[in-house]
């Protein structure tokens, strides 16, 4: 841009900010009149002197209408016109003027003059000018017409607001007519807007459909969009809306998880449940080898009263993932729940199962072990079990596993117990298992025995000690022997 031009747009630029906000109290105008042949001239080529002129004029027609003499602004004004005629800033500063003073067909005249004479090179300038035609058509008390006029700006990101407020304040339904065709034929984004007129008329349902379009049209990947938009079209039954939109969300994230679990719980809902169950599966197909997939999938099956499947994922996420808590709680739960179920139902094979499970699972309280040894005492102190195993490894709450397989459970230092030491696959050797009285007064200790538990090499036995103070060492029971099976 020339130096003279930029002295035109920041003398303009002051024109423009005298204006401020357009008032919207104004009757209605009729249309403007078909436009005039107006000449295009460079406004490179005014001098400053000519510039001064007739900024002068634009001025004294400003200060003339503040006064309310109208036909004196109307002579400066057109003086100002006939000597900038075909200068766009000239246009635009006109269009300023008379829309402060509320001559609404005479501002949009000017504003239509100044857009079809500037740069395409200056699209900013363009879009500004835009923007006051459409705020005069508002102020000129024709809301929907100022509706379409921002809409035919394209630039929703920030005029989104405006056209918004417009929509709110007249005819509801009449602009949403307008801001859906818009949105079907233009730009899909209109329907946020369509959605955000709907809610303020408390029609959610017609809000979510039309934030549907939104979804499928133009954020398919938006998970924080799809998730509530989904719900809200299940709750009212309309499957087929909340499918379009589950479909495009996987579509255009393959692995989203909880795409399918959408789309299965709409099938679900609509009552196609081997749909919806293929869908589920869709969790764990696109991403085998994904613990927290296994895990959702195991959720979903637990809530649709599938307790094996459940059981064979929250199993599968385990093994690819040893260390997920969560996980371990789960197959863990799953488990007691269907032993008291198993247990009811007299189905003693299938609990002696589900308990060897817990016993590779090291859950000492209900799993199966070759050797389990539990310590319980009669007084509150802190009694800690010893553990010497085969090959002299001595276990306890300062070494709770061992290769041998030993684990000694968590030590109980204020109560009465228990304390456990198991082994699942116990090898064969001599295994001294004894008690010390770390602190306290003196206690009596019972132990509890069990080898090979639920076979037919099962053992039982207790045996009793008393613990007469601390510091004394070690007291063990009789041997634990297991003997050489080949």
């Amino acid at each position: 841009m020339s130096g003279q031009t930029t002295r035109w747009a920041l003398a303009f630029a002051v024109t423009a900010a005298i204006a401020g906000a357009i008032l919207a109290s104004a009757s209605n105008v009729p249309a403007p009149a078909a436009a005039e042949t107006v000449p295009t001239r460079d406004p490179a080529g005014v001098s400053p002197v000519e510039l001064e002129l007739i900024l002068n004029k634009i001025r004294e027609g400003d200060l003339l209408a503040m006064k309310k003499d109208e036909a004196g602004a109307q002579r400066a004004w057109l003086e100002a016109r006939r000597m900038g005629e075909g200068l766009w800033p000239i246009h635009e500063g006109l269009g300023d003027s008379y829309a402060r003073a509320k001559n609404y067909e005479a501002a949009l005249r000017e504003y239509k003059l100044a857009a079809e004479r500037v740069p395409e090179k200056f699209a900013a300038i363009k879009l500004a000018i835009g923007a006051k035609q459409a705020a005069t058509i508002a102020a000129a008390g024709r809301p929907l017409d100022a509706i379409q006029a921002y809409l035919d700006l394209n630039q929703l990101g920030i005029l989104g607001p405006k056209i918004f407020g417009l929509a709110l304040e007249g005819d509801r339904v009449a602009a949403i007519r307008v801001l859906e065709r818009h949105a079907e034929v233009y730009d899909a984004r209109v329907y946020r807007l369509v959605a955000g007129v709907y809610k303020s008329m408390e029609r959610t349902v017609d809000a979510a459909e039309a934030l549907a379009k939104v979804a499928v049209r133009v954020e398919p990947w938006n998970d924080a969009l799809n998730r509530p938009v989904i719900e809200e079209l299940r709750k009212a039954g309309k499957f087929e809306a909340a499918l379009e939109v589950g479909r495009a969300w996987v579509k255009a994230v393959p692995d989203a998880s909880e795409g399918y679990q959408a789309i299965g719980d709409t099938l679900w809902d609509a009552g196609k449940e081997r749909e919806a169950l293929i869908a589920y599966s869709s969790i764990v197909d696109v991403k085998p080898a994904d613990a927290a997939a296994r895990r959702r999938l195991g959720e979903i099956y637990r809530r649709r009263n599938r307790p094996e499947e459940a059981m064979a994922q929250f199993e599968a996420g385990l093994k690819l993932s040893p260390d997920d808590a969560e996980l371990r709680w789960r197959v863990i739960d799953h488990c007691f729940a269907r032993i008291a179920e198993l247990k009811k139902d007299g189905k003693a094979d299938q609990v002696r199962e589900l308990r060897r499970r817990l016993g590779e699972m090291k859950v000492q309280e209900a799993g199966i072990f070759d050797i389990k040894v539990l310590l319980t005492w009669d007084v509150a102190s802190d009694v800690d079990m010893d553990v010497v195993e085969p090959d002299g490894k001595r276990i306890n709450h300062e070494s709770r596993s061992s290769n041998y397989g030993g684990v000694y459970s968590a030590d109980n230092t204020m109560g009465f117990g228990p304390e456990s030491y198991t082994v699942l696959h116990a090898k064969p050797g001599t295994y001294r298992v004894g008690a010390h009285l770390h602190s306290g007064p003196k206690s009596t200790v019972k132990f509890v025995v069990i080898l090979f538990e639920d076979t037919p090499r099962e053992e039982r036995r207790e045996e009793t000690l008393v613990l007469e103070r601390t510091g004394t060492g070690t007291t063990f029971i009789p041997e634990v022997v297991i003997p050489d099976q080949k």
